[in-house]
Formats: C-alpha cells, sequence, structure tokens
C-alpha cells in the first residue's frame, strides 16, 4: 500500500484543477512546471506530490469517461 494523501493536498490540488483545468493534465512533468510557475510558497516535495496527485486524478476521469 502506498502513502496516504494529506486532505489539504487533495482540497488544494482539485482547487488547481478547477482554476487551471486547460494547463494540466496526465503528465507529471508539466504538472510540475505549472504547479512551480505559479509561484506558491511551497516545498519541492509539496509540489511533487501534488503534480502526481493531478496525473492519477486525471487518468481516472479519462478512464471513467471512456467506459461510459
Amino acid at each position: 500500500m502506498g502513502n496516504s494523501m494529506p486532505k489539504p493536498l487533495k482540497t488544494k490540488s482539485g482547487y488547481m484543477k478547477e482554476q487551471l483545468g486547460d494547463k494540466l493534465g496526465d503528465s507529471f512533468e508539466n504538472n510540475k512546471k505549472t504547479i512551480s510557475n505559479l509561484k506558491l510558497p511551497i516545498s519541492k516535495k509539496t509540489r511533487n506530490r501534488m503534480a502526481g496527485y493531478l496525473v492519477r486524478e486525471t487518468k481516472k476521469a479519462k478512464k471513467k469517461s471512456k467506459e461510459e
């Protein structure tokens, strides 16, 4: 089993996805650069976790829409 994702990071990531939906996708590197360009006061570890979470959520959403 993997590490659990803290709720505040999920909330912030969800908000970013709403605001920057077209710039975020299923590429970790692209998401990481996009989050870095926002100049938020977050650590590298937090930025990477948020980028990874957004990749997973994007892939889940694509898979779910494909099934329907």
